[in-house]
């Protein structure tokens, strides 16, 4: 019940989270993927950001499309990640046409052009949401102008400020964190304390 609890509490305000540190929330979701990416491999690293970011729009710039196919193949000789969907074997008529061996030569394909994620029973990507137009404006834009407006706003518009962190890349994918940036490593540190109150803006002088 604890790590169903934990998994659904991605609040970073109100009382009704699990965690909390001093009356304040800390959000279990995002200590959860703190802990995967500070501990996994790079094939848990991609696996963490698409799970977690797909749905608002993680992307991929074009000279980085290689560097993340060369992470997905590995992940796939290894086993991490599935050859197909369904997992059926080469050669079957009825293989499907989705899963990592598709995305590889797709990623290899181009080096110029961004690749964005999106989630299939949500938005797909562009929409007018990430945009950042109306609806009425949106279905009078061409499939080209609702792409620019929309890769516009995700690199480093609105939707850039409202998610930050979507760009996959090398720079920072080491240290890259979600939100409060803790782990649950930092919990049981000795000085967890100290790290507790400095990330959820407590003074140091603080008393409990």
């Amino acid at each position: 019940m604890f790590s169903v609890a934990l998994r659904s509490d991605g609040r970073d305000d109100g009382p009704g989270n699990l965690l909390q540190w001093r009356g304040r929330p800390v959000n279990g979701w995002h200590l959860m993927l703190n802990t995967a990416v500070a501990v996994g491999s790079d094939a848990i690293k991609l696996a963490v950001r698409l799970h977690s970011q797909s749905e608002i729009h993680a992307w991929i710039d074009g000279p980085d499309r290689a560097w993340v196919a060369d992470i997905i193949e590995s992940a796939v000789n290894a086993g991490v990640y599935r050859r197909s969907l369904r997992g059926d074997p080469p050669g079957d008529p009825a293989r499907s046409l989705s899963g990592w061996e598709q995305v590889i030569p797709f990623l290899r394909a181009d080096d110029r052009m961004p690749v964005v994620t999106h989630y299939s029973i949500t938005e797909w990507f562009p929409n007018e949401a990430v945009a950042g137009v109306s609806n009425d404006r949106w279905e009078q834009m061409s499939d080209e102008a609702r792409w620019a407006h929309a890769m516009c706003s995700l690199r480093d518009g609105e939707w850039a400020d409202r998610y930050s962190g979507l760009r996959i890349k090398p720079d920072d994918w080491d240290t890259f964190r979600f939100g409060h940036g803790l782990t649950a490593f930092d919990l049981y540190a000795d000085d967890a304390p100290d790290r507790l109150d400095k990330i959820l803006g407590f003074r140091a002088d603080v008393t409990a």
